[in-house]
């Protein structure tokens, strides 16, 4: 009977994409990492992007048939790249690996396992320990977006901390390529239209070296530069679930995260930076105003670890009292439902 760590399935339910441009130094032992995973049902796609060291014969030299291995004939760059392995994934849910990266065993297994206790939910963010959460919680379109632009912050900090449905990330089209924060985008926009999964981190180790394109990119401010436009673009989007005063509040708390970084950089002597940052979004100078006022995020503000959040925002277990009420703006509706991975009851909203 043929070992089970390397029986070949047509349909596995995750997928293990790997993305590597000349990785030869590393490429090893991310492999062995992704290898050495507790849960057996996956399979770990390749694509490497036409790599000019030894990176393709390295992944070639591997005779595990759990791996699909793919070179490109040209260089596509990060994202089309991403998108290749993104059509070509098999597997029911999808996590992005890059070729110097390392993975935790315990990983796949966890997520898969958790995912499945939530079917509502689009992509899982691994996240740091939070004072208002106990992980996992699951957040609604609207719930995400408040969060997001009206409290606290839950970005998950690379694409080894995020753990995406398959079907979800192709209904959204895929990594959109104007941007190169690509991973935060995409938590932006799907967020933004279905459910979060919030989960605690500790996933993979993300290897953090000089010289690395995502270190150029940070010290240009070009990250907060395009934060704002795609934040601006989802709070213009018909379909944002944010009503009109949440909306406003958070156009303000982008463009205040904007400009008081590009003062920043003028303060560490860093000018064309500082300018490019304050400038090249167009703010309209009526807006700036909000650089002299705080930061407004009232949404969960009252949360502290004395009575974090579980299962969900303003959800309680079938068994338990009803959940207090999440914190909402006049004459905004409180939720009436109860998405917990337990058998759907619906709960009435708490009495005011």
């Amino acid at each position: 009977m043929r070992n089970v760590r390397h029986r070949l399935r047509s349909s596995p339910l995750a997928t293990i994409a790997m993305v590597t441009y000349n990785s030869g130094r590393y490429v090893r032992e991310a492999i062995e990492s992704v290898l050495a995973q507790d849960y057996e049902d996956f399979e770990l796609l390749v694509c490497d992007d036409c790599s000019r060291d030894d990176t393709w014969e390295i992944v070639k030299s591997f005779g595990d048939r759990r791996i699909r291995a793919v070179r490109n004939d040209s260089n596509l760059g990060e994202y089309l790249n991403r998108n290749k392995a993104l059509a070509l994934a098999r597997g029911k849910y999808l996590m992005y690996i890059d070729g110097d990266d390392l993975m935790y065993a315990f990983a796949l297994g966890m997520l898969v396992r958790t995912m499945e206790r939530f079917p509502d939910a689009g992509f899982a963010a691994a996240l740091p320990p939070s004072e208002k959460f106990v992980y996992p919680v699951e957040l609604t379109a609207g719930e995400y977006c408040r969060c997001t632009f009206l409290g606290p912050i839950i970005l998950a900090s690379d694409f080894t901390q995020l753990f995406f449905r398959t079907a979800a990330l192709r209904g959204v089209g895929g990594f959109d390529l104007r941007y190169r924060t690509g991973d935060l985008h995409i938590q932006y926009l799907m967020g933004s239209r279905g459910n979060a999964l919030l989960v605690a981190n500790g996933l993979a180790w993300w290897r953090k070296r000089r010289g690395q394109a995502s270190e150029s990119l940070r010290a240009s401010g070009q990250p907060l530069v395009e934060m704002w436009r795609y934040g601006r673009e989802i709070l213009d989007e018909a379909g944002c679930p944010l009503d009109a005063r949440e909306k406003a509040l958070a156009r303000e708390n982008l463009t205040r995260m904007l400009l008081r970084n590009s003062v920043r950089m003028l303060l560490r002597g860093e000018f064309w930076n500082a300018v490019h940052v304050a400038l090249d979004t167009g703010i309209p100078l009526r807006e700036w105003h909000s650089i002299l006022h705080p930061y407004r995020k009232p949404y969960l503000s009252q949360v502290t670890g004395d009575d974090p959040i579980r299962l969900g925002i303003g959800r309680a277990p079938p068994s338990a009292a009803p959940a207090r009420a999440p914190w909402r703006f006049p004459g905004e509706i409180a939720p009436v439902r109860a998405l917990d991975h337990r058998p759907r009851v619906e709960l009435a909203a708490p009495a005011e």
